[in-house]
């Protein structure tokens, strides 16, 4: 893949939303860190059905207005993120399984993005919000419903008032 860096030696491991390296290899080769994940990361641009890849490097530095960016920095911790991270084209879902069909989630996309909340039952007055809720609203919501107090260091907010 890198045979224009002078490293023919397997340089990397596969993980499903990147790699990561190998550097030793590299680095015996004198081939800097920067220079590997950035050509692995244009090389993975090239194909069809990868829309984007961001190098540790790029995400630690946090400098880009490519698209996503910033959703991927977001998600990004050094030392324990790949090395080169990838965005697949919308709709392509990339797995070790070999089942042929399913769905994962954590894309960058609306449609994983957006999740429907709906809450229903006796004492519950009907209504719509407009503006968009997370996911960790759930816990202080559901806590709220039930009468207890969810801990002080949870993240969320009760999306209800209270009963």
């Amino acid at each position: 893949m890198v045979k224009e860096l002078g490293v023919s030696r397997p340089i990397f491991a596969g993980y499903l939303e990147g790699f990561l390296l190998h550097t030793s290899t590299a680095s015996a080769k004198r081939v800097s860190v920067v220079k590997l994940q950035s050509t692995i990361a244009a090389r993975l641009r090239e194909l069809p059905f990868v829309a984007d890849a961001f190098t540790a490097d790029e995400l630690a530095k946090g400098r880009s207005r490519r698209e996503y960016f910033e959703q991927f920095q977001h998600s990004f911790y050094p030392g324990r993120s790949p090395d080169v991270v990838i965005r697949f084209q919308p709709y392509v879902l990339f797995t070790d399984s070999d089942v042929k069909l399913g769905t994962s989630h954590g894309t960058v996309y609306d449609y994983d993005r957006r999740v429907p909340l709906v809450f229903m039952g006796d004492g519950l007055k009907a209504g719509k919000r407009a503006e968009p809720v997370r996911t960790v609203d759930l816990a202080p919501t559901l806590s709220r419903l039930i009468g207890i107090a969810p801990p002080a260091s949870i993240d969320g907010r009760a999306l209800l008032n209270s009963r």
